[in-house]
């Protein structure tokens, strides 16, 4: 009886905006994730030698690694002086007034930059958006580790959002590139976790 039922289950179209991550019978011709699993890989790896999903699993590991470094290191350099504000005030001599202003400053970086770094990365590529951020990051923090007048943070916070603005936006794009849609959920929740953990590591 259930045999007869199953075989006479009509044919469905997929619900726009979904895809078909496992073939239940094993009967699809597609490409899987090993010879003998059932979970269909999407999307299917291109032609182009460019694509990451053409990458052995491992190199696509030690990227997505990579950029989970980068991804925490830009997030600690940000908006750091949080838990420095009472050094900062009397090394300085201003007022905690003008130390939350570096902070605005930071987070207007932040917002300029992602606003800026989005239609770059579409025309000149990721790997352009990411050197130049990480140079402007290195030269904040050159400011701020050398700067000894509250101009100078300024400047720091400015640079550091700005160079840590990919973080908001690119590193989750490129976590997704490099993974399969079963497997994207964790990739972008453990890049989502080297940002918390950059944030948390600032107020020790």
């Amino acid at each position: 009886m259930f045999d007869k039922e199953i075989n006479e289950i009509p044919e469905y179209e997929m619900v726009p905006g979904t895809v078909q991550l496992v073939d239940v019978t094993g009967t699809l011709e597609v490409e899987k994730n090993g010879d003998k699993s059932n979970i269909i890989l999407q999307p299917p790896p291109s032609k182009n030698i460019n694509d990451p999903l053409r990458w052995s699993k491992r190199k696509r590991r030690i990227q997505f690694f990579l950029l989970f470094i980068w991804s925490f290191l830009q997030s600690s350099t940000s908006n750091f002086t949080g838990p420095l504000y009472d050094a900062f005030v009397e090394a300085l001599d201003v007022t905690y007034q003008d130390i939350s202003n570096t902070a605005a400053l930071c987070f207007t970086g932040l917002g300029l930059g992602v606003i800026i770094i989005q239609p770059c990365a579409a025309k000149y590529g990721k790997r352009v958006v990411y050197l130049t951020c990480t140079l402007i990051a290195i030269i904040g923090c050159i400011v701020g580790g050398t700067g000894k007048n509250l101009a100078l943070l300024y400047i720091f916070n400015f640079l550091s959002g700005l160079g840590a603005s990919p973080v908001d936006s690119i590193a989750e794009v490129s976590a997704n590139d490099l993974h399969f849609q079963h497997e994207r959920s964790t990739a972008l929740s453990v890049i989502i976790m080297a940002l918390y953990f950059g944030s948390v590591r600032k107020t020790f």
